[in-house]
């Protein structure tokens, strides 16, 4: 098989859709609380949960509406220069802007303290996170076998390779990947 034709490369990963079953009746729902929470929530979750593939559908939907987003990415190489680079992020935000600060679980308490701070007259702040406590829960992301199944069944889907896939091996992989995570 060549890369062009693995249903499984990257740019198709990128492309599916955040699953919470009945889509246009959970997004409704999670931009109208979004909206009650005044912009300012928490998309919580384990690794590989699905938080920043939410967060930039979240980011997608808010342009929508006509609301202006900026968004950062935070990694743990960043540790260093993380103060800097917030710095930096906010002096060329607006307050008429919702912040989307992606790994914010990596900001230690007085970051975070001082982020808040800076933040609280933009029009809101969204951000992935491993722990709840920052701001208010606005979803948290969780997976399972039966979610694994339906996105491999995606990606199949359209070359017609479904019928490779082992749904007990998938299951199994969940479980072990699930331990070791």
């Amino acid at each position: 098989m060549k890369a062009k034709d693995n249903p499984f490369r990257v740019e198709r990963l990128h492309q599916l859709e955040y699953s919470f079953g009945n889509s246009e009746l959970e997004w409704q729902n999670l931009l109208c609380r979004l909206r009650d929470l005044q912009w300012r929530g928490a998309i919580l979750g384990p690794h590989g949960a699905g938080k920043t593939t939410l967060m930039t559908q979240i980011q997608q939907r808010i342009e929508q509406l006509g609301i202006e987003t900026s968004h950062l990415r935070l990694r743990e190489d960043d540790l260093p220069c993380l103060k800097s680079m917030l710095k930096e992020w906010l002096a060329q935000s607006v307050s008429s802007q919702v912040l989307m600060l992606d790994s914010a679980g990596l900001l230690n308490f007085w970051n975070w303290q001082w982020l808040r701070l800076k933040t609280r007259h933009h029009a809101g702040i969204v951000i992935t996170s491993h722990r709840a406590g920052r701001l208010p829960t606005l979803i948290r992301c969780e997976t399972s076998p039966e979610l694994l199944e339906s996105l491999v069944n995606q990606l199949t889907a359209e070359q017609n390779c479904s019928e490779m896939v082992d749904v007990a091996k998938l299951h199994s992989l969940f479980h072990t990947f699930r331990q070791h995570t």
